[in-house]
């Protein structure tokens, strides 16, 4: 397959791409958010039961145990999420990551994209997490929850590509509360539009402000090396140095670049685009 064979997406389709980016990437991001509630409800239950799941024999000291889960769907800063809460014997597990009869998630969801970015951290996960749960959670429940989404996580993060994308769209993101109290941080996005019309999530990446070239370096090359082999289109930020990372693992590629891009961008809503030397442009639409 070469990048002549993908059918590469115009300007204006690019342009539709990622004036509508802001919109999807949430539909998108449901899949992520459901790992992550999951995977924090399910280290509550450990830390209440105060045994992991599947330990031989551990049930035994104090007769409560694991009872299956029950679907419920809440709403999230990314829509509607359907997810497995799940349940103890004795009916005596009151988690605080989505309460029972709660239907709104606050909290967590705000940080599903940089704890999914943090990847195999655990660390990061504490940090974020501690600020989520408050010191009332404590250091012990922080370490299960954060260790079980980075179980979790893994094989999201490892998981084969398609090897041909119309379109990549990447962008640096940055990530707060509501009340504001997260440190910025930017997060590193590739959004992909595949052959068959279908868009997809491809990584999220934790980035470094001292070194943002060598963070894009080193997320797509990872992307290259999970299968992404031809990309027709990339879109990305002038000023992400980028452009000769995508060169070098994409020759044939053709890229695109927004303006007025200098640093990470509260959401993914393009900029007027403007001519940059070496790379095509996105012209603003006719008037």
């Amino acid at each position: 397959m070469t990048s002549q064979m993908l059918d590469m997406p115009g300007p204006e389709a690019l342009r539709a791409a990622d004036r509508d980016a802001h919109q999807w990437r949430s539909g998108l991001l449901a899949d992520v958010t459901r790992i992550v509630v999951e995977a924090a409800l399910e280290a509550e239950l450990a830390e209440h039961l105060g045994y992991p799941r599947r330990a031989p024999g551990a049930a035994g000291g104090t007769g409560n145990a694991r009872n299956g889960t029950r679907r419920k769907t809440v709403h999230t800063a990314f829509g509607g999420v359907a997810i497995d809460v799940p349940r103890d014997r004795w009916g005596t597990f009151e988690p605080r990551t989505v309460g029972k009869w709660q239907r709104r998630v606050s909290g967590i969801d705000q940080l599903v994209v940089p704890l999914a970015a943090a990847g195999a951290d655990p660390l990061e996960c504490l940090t974020l997490l501690a600020r989520v749960y408050g010191p009332g959670g404590g250091a012990a429940l922080h370490g299960r929850i954060g260790t079980e989404i980075v179980r979790r996580m893994l094989p999201w993060h490892q998981r084969r590509l398609d090897p041909g994308n119309r379109a990549l769209l990447l962008d640096r993101v940055v990530v707060r509360s509501k009340d504001g109290r997260i440190a910025s941080a930017p997060v590193h996005a590739a959004l992909g539009l595949r052959v068959d019309g279908v868009r997809e999530l491809l990584g999220l990446r934790a980035g470094a402000a001292t070194d943002p070239v060598g963070s894009w370096e080193s997320m797509l090359v990872d992307l290259q090396s999970r299968g992404l082999t031809e990309v027709g289109a990339v879109l990305c930020d002038a000023s992400s140095g980028v452009v000769d990372v995508v060169a070098q693992l994409w020759p044939e590629s053709t890229v695109y670049v927004r303006a007025g891009t200098a640093g990470p961008r509260q959401d993914l809503r393009p900029s007027v685009p403007v001519p940059v030397s070496g790379v095509r442009s996105l012209l603003p639409p006719a008037s």
